[in-house]
């Protein structure tokens, strides 16, 4: 296990520094990238626009395997029965570490998981989650995770062309506000976010089954949060 610092330089006087999941989501989920970012990070940009689960869910998965290469948890495949009789394994994380010190969403992952001392993925993403489903819970956990890099100062509130027809022009004006990563901050966090990338890359060609539990798990569970008629607002229990 290698600790790897990914805090990156704040995007203005007075922010913290940036968490991997919001270096993710500013990076490769909002417009304002500057081009020329280290090969690594390019790479990586292509591998989450590729992958088979929601880009908000790999950002999460990387917040989550981040703890985990800086000691504050760890993630154990164990398999187990369900019922008493149907194999099943579980993705479990256990805290070794303390919340302190651990800003936005990995902050609260790594305070979830410390409520009992372990959890399993599903529970520990579905806690963080909450209860209340949506008609888009990749699109809820994006949005949560870009208001989170607005505090670190990599992300901004800006007036951005609607791109709207005459009509909706006529009604609600060419403009919009929306959530627009900051260029300057994103270069100045270049370095961390190739670190960031690198770790990442590495890790999966390393523990490519723990990285594809951790991906598969983090997806379904945010999946399983959208609404539907014939399910409650709670979800499922995965415990």
């Amino acid at each position: 296990m290698t600790s790897m610092s990914t805090g990156a330089p704040a995007g203005t006087s007075g922010t913290r520094a940036a968490t991997p999941s919001e270096l993710i989501i500013a990076a490769f989920g909002l417009e304002g990238t500057p081009a020329g970012l280290p090969p690594a990070v390019t790479t990586l940009g292509e591998r989450l626009r590729s992958g088979k689960e929601s880009l908000a869910a790999q950002a999460l998965a990387i917040a989550i395997w981040q703890l985990r290469e800086t000691g504050a948890l760890t993630l154990e495949l164990r398999k187990g029965k369900a019922l008493g009789f149907i194999p099943k394994t579980d993705l479990v994380a256990t805290v070794t570490g303390s919340p302190a010190g651990w800003s936005g969403a990995e902050g609260e992952l790594l305070a979830k998981v410390a409520e009992k001392g372990s959890k399993t993925v599903e529970r520990l993403v579905s806690d963080w989650y909450g209860k209340k489903s949506a008609v888009s819970p990749s699109h809820v956990v994006q949005g949560r995770l870009a208001e989170k890099a607005v505090e670190a100062g990599m992300v901004s509130r800006q007036q951005v062309d609607a791109k709207r027809g005459f009509i909706g022009r006529a009604v609600l004006g060419d403009t919009k506000q929306d959530l627009v990563a900051d260029p300057a901050a994103m270069a100045a966090a270049a370095p961390a976010l190739e670190r960031l990338a690198t770790g990442w890359l590495a890790f999966v060609q390393a523990e490519p089954e723990l990285a594809k539990q951790l991906l598969q798990r983090v997806d379904k569970t945010i999946e399983a949060k959208e609404m539907s008629d014939s399910d409650s607002s709670d979800g499922p229990d995965f415990d």
